[in-house]
């Protein structure tokens, strides 16, 4: 409870910092941001596909706007 006076920080932020060093070793912050996957990247496949079968003259153009049931 000294150190938690002394550095002038919340009890919970001292709790956080015990607890990341006792997992990692270290009580440095973790990675922010890094790559993620495109959340639409399967509504985006379907487009494309229907796309192609819509080029093809496989199926009318006004079905590019139905949206398939999620």
């Amino acid at each position: 409870m000294g150190l938690v006076i002394r550095l002038g920080v919340a009890v919970s932020s001292a709790v956080k910092w015990s607890q990341r060093y006792r997992a990692t070793g270290s009580v440095a912050p973790g990675k922010m941001g890094g790559h993620r996957t495109a959340a639409l990247a399967a509504n985006n496949r379907f487009n494309n596909t229907l796309a192609k079968i819509v080029g093809k003259g496989l199926c009318h153009p006004m079905l590019a706007f139905v949206q398939p049931a999620s």
